[in-house]
């Protein structure tokens, strides 16, 4: 009888191995220190206040040429469109990035350092958590390159001009490292979403609530953003911000 019930648990745990493999080759499991970056705060769903639009989603992406691609203001309007429950969940994640109210910005500004910071250490989590001295300069700029849709600017340079930052670069070794991670500090409840055109961009329209007392002010916020494949897990690019 002993000698059954060993089988039967040897079997049970083979199994259970064996599903979990297979699993993870689908990517069916997802890293749970990833997880604490959610960009909706650990909230089971989200909700999705476009699917009254009379507009939809197109599910081409435009792409044009550089000379030909203007980023709208975050002033500009448009005709309202539906997304996808998906859409609205990865975009509610990358408006949710810590700290990411540190400045608003309009894409000619330029990103601010003190916002892109913050986005360097969700990115780097997000993709290797564990991971947090010795992250290499281009590894940081594809990340930061992926996220806002363009280059940001001297940011190895600013991080050393930065108070209280969570990234810090070594020019020793021209490496980055990560300094603490941050935890929620706001949530955003996507509102509206408007097309705008040109090279599929989008309006943004958001409220805003503090989160673990951080002391963020804002209670709404107005983003240009624009559909990609920069980055396959995101699918979207922030061109400007606007807090208020």
């Amino acid at each position: 009888m002993l000698k059954k019930s060993v089988a039967i648990f040897v079997v049970g745990i083979t199994l259970t191995l064996t599903l979990a493999y297979v699993m993870n080759k689908m990517g069916l499991i997802t890293n749970i220190f990833a997880a604490k970056n959610s960009l909706y705060n650990g909230q089971s769903t989200v909700v999705n206040n476009t699917a009254g639009a009379e507009g939809e989603t197109e599910n081409a992406l435009t792409m044009l040429d550089a000379d030909d691609d203007r980023v709208p203001l975050s002033t500009d309007s448009g005709e309202a469109v539906q997304f996808s429950d998906s859409d609205i969940e990865k975009l509610t994640e990358m408006l949710s990035v810590p700290y990411l109210y540190a400045e608003s910005f309009e894409n000619s500004d330029g990103v601010p350092a003190s916002v892109a910071c913050h986005v360097a250490v969700w990115m780097a989590e997000r993709k290797s958590p564990e991971e947090t001295t010795g992250l290499s300069h281009g590894e940081i700029t594809i990340y930061l390159f992926k996220y806002f849709g363009g280059a940001v600017t001297d940011f190895n340079e600013s991080c050393a001009f930065l108070e209280n930052t969570p990234i810090t670069y070594s020019e020793e070794s021209k490496t980055f490292n990560i300094e603490f991670s941050e935890q929620a500090t706001h949530s955003v409840e996507i509102q509206k979403i408007e097309y705008l055109g040109n090279n599929n961009y989008y309006k943004v329209t958001a409220m805003v609530t503090a989160e673990n007392s951080s002391g963020c002010e804002y209670s709404a916020l107005t983003a240009v953003i624009q559909k990609n494949k920069l980055d396959s897990t995101l699918g979207f690019s922030i061109k400007a911000m606007q807090w208020s």
